[in-house]
């Protein structure tokens, strides 16, 4: 699950905070844990993207 929010501050620029729980069964390797919320990250970015453009 992930919960994103998109807050506009500027006119051509915009906030996005966006909160994303992962799990990861190996969290020891930081490497593993990375890659991880880099697909969340990347996730959300594109839902935050397609919200603003909806919006």
């Amino acid at each position: 699950m992930y919960v994103c929010m998109c807050v506009y501050v500027y006119v051509y620029t915009y906030v996005c905070v966006c909160v994303c729980m992962c799990m990861c069964m190996y969290v020891y390797v930081y490497t593993y844990m990375c890659m991880c919320m880099y697909v969340c990250h990347k996730f959300i970015l594109q839902e935050c993207t397609t919200n603003n453009n909806s919006g």
